[in-house]
C-alpha cells in the first residue's frame, strides 16, 4: 500500500467514525499540517520518509505494544495541546 492510499483510507475511516464527510482541509488540520501539504501527500507528489519510517516501525510492533505507544503519544499531545484530544 502506498502512503497516498493509506491516507485516503484513513480519511474514509475517520469520516465513517465521525459520521460525516471529512474534507482534505479538515484532515490536514487533524494531523497538524497545511492543507497544501496534505493534498500533495494524497496525490503522491511528496512521500515523506519520516512518515514511511514511522508506519514501518508501527508494523513491527504487536497490537498491544502499538496501543500502548499510541496511548502514550496521545496523552503527551493532549497535555501539550488540548485540541489534539481526538
Amino acid at each position: 500500500m502506498e502512503l497516498h492510499d493509506f491516507l485516503r483510507l484513513a480519511q474514509r475511516m475517520l469520516s465513517r467514525k465521525q459520521q460525516r464527510h471529512l474534507t482534505q482541509r479538515q484532515m490536514a488540520t487533524l494531523i497538524d499540517i497545511s492543507p497544501r501539504t496534505y493534498v500533495e501527500y494524497v496525490r503522491g507528489i511528496h512521500r515523506p520518509k519520516g512518515m514511511h519510517a514511522l508506519l514501518d516501525l508501527l508494523c513491527l510492533l504487536d497490537q498491544e505494544d502499538r496501543d500502548s505507544l499510541l496511548k502514550a503519544w496521545r496523552s503527551k499531545r493532549t497535555r501539550q495541546d488540548p485540541s489534539h484530544s481526538g
